[in-house]
């Protein structure tokens, strides 16, 4: 995998900018493009930013910037000085931004349809208080705690057609007192009252609805597609089964953690969820009631997607009894994180028989499973190639189902091997040969890789996620190779990897397109570790022991 004509075009123009003149005849698409990936690799230095002001034009409709701390206000005013009728603002984790930047960029957008301000602590209510369009439509604020449920509702009192809401980490207080909890809820109610049937998605977290929210957004909000309950562990039964009855259409449904709902007699409100429901998270809800748990899921004949992680009444007897019902429509399958050795290889008997559409499926940390039960699966050539992710880092994993695993499923994108210590170079190697498409590989902890495998793979797979963390053996040959074949990687943990230089890392930086995420922490390298380049092989190699 190299990089295309036009992403090398584009990195040329990017780092001569200064010398170009005819930029401002670029296409708008590449303008933005060339905004994003100036931003990426933090080339807006007080010489450059000059310079930029070639790209800035009416034309322009996305601005997208994320993890730069070169980003000012004073850009963001430039940028609006062009006059430029935005239809995508995202601000990602930018933290030299404030509220008279935002209110800046924000000023007249009549046209917005996607306000994306995310990550970003720093901004306080004011930000939002020229946010203004009647197109507005998905509103992302996740990790923004300086921003509080006030301006939200403020927000949503002038901007009415929103019907995608991310709240998650808004307002979030390490100590919060009950008078400003209930404030919050009060918030919550009052936009659930300003957006009513227009409100369609809503991604809280933590407490950050009560009963009373979410009947509020039962009877205001009728038309909500998705909720996300995440850690609400304060939602009661009664208002759940409130929530169902008002909003019947409901696909996507997250009560992960929503502990209140494990015992008698909240855990009933599970036989009222909407048969509508397509998606259904119950991670991490203690339910020991097999009864209850098989009769729920029997009744929801449309779901594709279900999360059963950490469910105590899950076993082999109530799996076979539930997939017997909604398994031939299930594309995603989510058991991971057993809490008990409830649940062993015969459950994926089940799983191969009556699971025909799985397009992923997730069985990581489950203690007592081999994976043998899915051979059948994986030797049938229609079910093995639908396969897409799988999630099977399980300490007892058999060599044999690894084998066919890398062998068959020639569609898989996503990849989740971690802790598998058979994984070998001959089961990459077998993976990138026949897996094109892979994109996201964790290989944590597999200590029989070496640079031979993990290079295979880079040249034969577009990896835009690898996770390499405790394979000590390791080196900048992984690196370099890595950076010249995979320009579209965007993260890479590889913690733990000592013989891993922070120069070859800096290359692979420079050489990956978007912004790149690097997990490098090496705890155990030696104080006085001196790293030098071999002119013979161009690698970088450990000196301070040579004589």
């Amino acid at each position: 995998m190299v990089k295309t004509l036009s992403d090398i075009s584009l990195n040329f123009i990017q780092n001569n900018l200064h010398k170009l003149d005819d930029v401002c005849k670029l296409p708008t698409v590449y303008k933005e493009l060339l905004l994003e990936q100036i931003a990426w690799h933090d080339l807006l230095t007080e010489s450059y930013v000059p310079h930029m002001t070639k790209l800035f034009s009416k034309s322009l409709t996305k601005i997208n910037f994320y993890k730069c701390e070169q980003i000012s206000d004073n850009l963001l005013k430039s940028i609006a000085a062009s006059e430029c009728k935005l239809e995508s603002l995202s601000i990602i984790k930018c933290f030299g931004i404030t509220d008279d930047g935002v209110q800046a960029i924000t000023r007249n957008q009549t046209e917005l349809k996607l306000l994306r301000l995310r990550g970003m602590k720093q901004l306080t209510d004011n930000a939002l208080k020229l946010v203004w369009s009647e197109n507005l439509i998905v509103v992302d604020l996740k990790q923004s705690s300086g921003i509080s449920f006030k301006g939200v509702d403020t927000l949503a009192g002038r901007n009415r057609q929103i019907k995608e809401l991310y709240l998650w980490g808004v307002a979030e207080h390490t100590h919060r007192s009950r008078s400003h909890e209930e404030r919050m809820h009060a918030y919550v109610i009052s936009l659930a009252y300003h957006l009513g049937p227009s409100l369609e998605v809503l991604d809280t977290k933590l407490n950050q609805m009560c009963d009373e929210c979410l009947v509020a957004v039962a009877s205001y909000c009728p038309n909500m597609r998705i909720l996300n309950l995440h850690g609400s562990s304060k939602i009661s039964g009664q208002a759940l089964t409130k929530f169902s009855i008002g909003c019947p259409g409901l696909k996507v449904l997250d009560l992960s953690f929503c502990t209140h709902l494990c015992s008698p007699p909240d855990v009933e409100a599970l036989w009222t969820l909407p048969t509508s429901l397509t998606d259904l998270s119950l991670i991490g809800i203690l339910l020991t009631d097999t009864q209850i748990l098989v009769e729920c899921l029997q009744r929801l004949r449309r779901l594709k997607c279900v999360k059963l992680c950490g469910v105590p009444a899950l076993n082999d007897e109530t799996l076979a009894q539930i997939l017997e019902h909604i398994g031939a429509g299930l594309t995603l399958f989510d058991i991971s994180g057993s809490v008990s050795a409830s649940l062993t290889d015969k459950a994926l008997e089940a799983v191969t028989q009556h699971c025909s559409s799985l397009e992923a499926l997730h069985l990581s940390l489950i203690p007592n499973m081999t994976g043998t039960g899915l051979l059948p699966l994986l030797r049938d050539p229609v079910r093995a190639t639908r396969l897409k992710g799988l999630a099977i880092g399980m300490k007892k994993l058999s060599y044999e189902v690894l084998s066919e695993v890398v062998a068959q499923c020639s569609n898989l994108e996503r990849l989740h091997l971690s802790g598998v210590t058979c994984v070998d170079d001959e089961i990459l190697t077998t993976l990138a040969q026949n897996c094109p498409g892979l994109s996201r590989l964790c290989i944590k902890g597999c200590r029989l890789v070496t640079d031979v495998g993990v290079c295979e793979l880079a040249r034969h797979c577009s990896l835009v996620s690898l996770v390499v963390s405790g394979v000590g053996s390791l080196t900048d040959a992984s690196i370099f190779c890595l950076a010249n074949c995979c320009p579209q990687l965007e993260e890479i943990y590889m913690n733990g990897c000592a013989n891993i230089s922070p120069v070859a890392v800096r290359y692979l930086k420079d050489c990956t397109i978007p912004r790149l995420f690097v997990g490098h922490a090496t705890p155990n390298a030696a104080p006085d570790q001196l790293m030098a380049r071999n002119l013979d092989t161009g690698q970088f190699c450990r000196v301070d022991k040579l004589v």
